[in-house]
């Protein structure tokens, strides 16, 4: 799944993005306190964060919203579930 935030086109093709699978449980109830948008987190077994690189490229914020964009259309082909949570800064 990831593979396909991986290879999502980039901004002046540089590394601009992270991407980390969780699935530890004690993680994911963490991120679902980053905001009060993702409460959903507590009851998902996985989520894939992607974060973005600012020093790598000026097009870090683009890259990881395309590579999130990759993801969930490759979730959906897989036919799974999906959701994006967002946290800026």
């Amino acid at each position: 799944m990831e593979d396909a935030g991986f290879f999502a086109p980039t901004g002046n093709n540089l590394p601009s993005k992270n991407l980390i699978v969780v699935q530890n449980r004690d993680n994911l109830d963490k991120l679902a306190e980053t905001t009060p948008y993702m409460k959903w987190l507590k009851e998902a077994p996985a989520a894939i964060v992607i974060s973005g690189i600012p020093e790598a490229s000026k097009y870090w914020l683009q890259d990881s919203s395309i590579a999130a964009a990759f993801v969930w259309l490759k979730a959906v082909k897989v036919g799974l579930g999906s959701a994006f949570g967002a946290v800026y800064h």
